[in-house]
């Protein structure tokens, strides 16, 4: 799944998006599935955990 067809199927998750951004200044990283060799001191990706839920991973060293 690519995070356009995944925003295609759930609107919110692209409202979520643009919020973070608006909010951030960043977007996180779309990932189908997670990986171990993952970069774990800065974090901010978002995956699928079943249609239509996702979690969004966020974090450096300095807020934890």
């Amino acid at each position: 799944m690519e995070l356009e067809e995944a925003i295609k199927n759930n609107p919110h998750l692209g409202i979520y998006l643009k919020k973070f951004q608006e909010q951030t200044g960043v977007l996180p990283q779309f990932l189908p599935q997670l990986s171990r060799d993952m970069d774990k001191k800065n974090v901010n990706i978002i995956y699928p955990v079943g249609d239509p839920l996702f979690i969004h991973l966020y974090g450096t060293q300095k807020i934890g």
